[in-house]
């Protein structure tokens, strides 16, 4: 919205066929900093949808995208270079909105920052046995029961698990 006071109702999309990430729209508001949680099923880490977002984007004018270590380096070296590092849990890519497409009025934002978590198991990380659930005590404490005993089933490892959404599935093994 635009508007001095926000709406009542709003509706909250992902983006859907044309953008599964809602990265898009996102940039079309020139966002300085974008969290995007990348949950997308790419066992190969290529990174398609995110890919797809950036061309997107690109195509339309709207940013391209960078590696904010080195700014003469293209994002999809970034992508490649999270790739080749298993251990990498996430990135951040440099963003150059476009000057044609601002809003034309001096200061527009002209950079911003794209960080990317991706969830994946860390190959250092697949011989463990899954830590338990979080208590509800332990959230609303804040204070994190060190040394408490793993998963009740010693024969699963962390790399068994797949997708969760809920206890009953974690506790019938739903998802192994």
């Amino acid at each position: 919205h635009t508007a001095e006071k926000g709406p009542s109702l709003m509706y909250v999309t992902d983006g859907g066929v044309q953008d599964c990430t809602g990265v898009y729209q996102l940039l079309r508001r020139r966002s300085a900093r974008i969290l995007l949680v990348l949950a997308a099923s790419d066992p190969d880490d290529q990174m398609n949808v995110l890919r797809e977002t950036m061309r997107l984007a690109s195509d339309e004018k709207l940013a391209s995208f960078y590696d904010p270590r080195d700014p003469r380096r293209d994002a999809s070296y970034v992508l490649d270079d999270f790739k080749e590092i298993p251990e990498k849990n996430h990135f951040v890519l440099g963003i150059r909105y476009d000057i044609q497409t601002g809003s034309g009025q001096y200061g527009a934002r002209l950079t911003g920052r794209l960080f990317v978590v991706k969830n994946r198991l860390p190959p250092s990380l697949e011989q463990l046995p899954p830590e338990p659930l979080l208590t509800e005590e332990e959230i609303l404490s804040k204070q994190h029961a060190w040394g408490r005993k793993r998963w009740q089933d010693d024969k699963i490892l962390q790399a068994d698990l797949a997708g969760c959404c809920c206890d009953c599935c974690h506790v019938n093994m739903c998802n192994v």
